[in-house]
């Protein structure tokens, strides 16, 4: 049955598409036919052909020599000028490159510069508190050789022999500040092996008593002068006496410690010997200076016996 159904569907729509299409009419006109009724219909399977009204004419393109060589000297030009655009593009590159490195360059110059000139100008505006002059109080009597012992004056003599005296002064631009001075001095026999001229310096290691000795604060403004006596280690050195200096030796030993305006502590140090003529000898290699953040740092620059 199923077979029989399909079988007629297909003779049906055979059947429908063989049929002419229905004509819509409008009101009650007369249905009207597709063609004229004395043109004849083309049979179904012959084509119709349309004769087109336009013409068209095909033209020569072919091109002379001339204009072909014209071409290919303007495409060799071309050629050349993107060459040498290229060229140009890539020189200018190398040159922005270079140019690029001499600004890091003297960006990098420019920096160690201002750096240097900030750092020369802390130095030169910092405060420089150093030993000015280390004596005994001499007073030349008339007639009196220059080098006699005699002539030094016998301060406090009821306390004892006159001390040696420093003087310091302040050679910077600006104040120094909480200034203390640490001072000792001793005497130190001399070997045999050693002269007063070739003195180890090993032997004459500095030494300081008291670490946290109330020594007194002051301030002192540029081409300001302190002057104060040093401190003695055991018995005090008379210069009135006999003095020997390829025996023994008078060692003095001198540390300032201040604090500048940029709030960083300076510790300075001297060492002198005496030659017996009130003349003081400088060690220079105890000659130094040290720069610390605190106080106490400061203080233990120093070797304290």
């Amino acid at each position: 049955m199923c077979w029989l159904f399909l079988i007629w569907l297909l003779v049906s729509g055979c059947v429908w598409a063989d049929q002419p299409p229905p004509v819509l009419l409008i009101g009650n006109q007369p249905p009207q036919n597709p063609l004229p009724i004395n043109e004849k219909q083309p049979p179904k399977n012959q084509s119709v052909t349309i004769k087109s009204p336009v013409e068209v004419k095909l033209l020569n393109t072919g091109k002379t020599t001339e204009e072909i060589d014209q071409e290919n000297r303007e495409r060799q030009d071309k050629s050349s000028s993107d060459r040498w655009l290229v060229l140009l593009t890539g020189i200018l590159g190398v040159i922005a490159f270079l140019q690029f490195l001499a600004f890091v360059v003297q960006a990098c110059y420019l920096g160690k510069t201002f750096a240097s000139t900030k750092d020369t100008a802390k130095k030169e505006l910092r405060a420089y508190v150093s030993l000015d002059d280390i004596f005994f109080r001499w007073i030349l009597m008339p007639g009196s050789s220059s080098d006699d012992r005699k002539n030094v004056e016998k301060t406090h003599s009821d306390r004892g022999p006159p001390r040696v005296r420093i003087r310091i002064r302040n050679f910077g631009k600006t104040p120094a500040r909480n200034l203390r001075v640490r001072t000792n001095s001793y005497v130190m026999s001399v070997t045999v092996d050693q002269t007063y001229e070739t003195i180890n310096p090993t032997n004459i290691e500095p030494i300081y008593v008291n670490r946290n000795h109330p020594s007194p604060r002051s301030m002192l403004f540029p081409t300001q002068s302190y002057e104060t006596w040093v401190h003695s280690a055991g018995s005090r050195f008379d210069p009135h006496l006999p003095y020997d200096p390829e025996k023994k030796i008078l060692v003095v030993h001198v540390a300032i410690i201040y604090q500048d305006i940029y709030d960083l502590w300076r510790v300075a140090t001297f060492c002198y010997r005496y030659d017996g003529a009130n003349r003081f000898i400088p060690h220079t290699e105890f000659n130094e200076e040290f720069t610390c953040k605190t106080e106490e740092e400061a203080k233990d620059c120093l070797p304290y016996a």
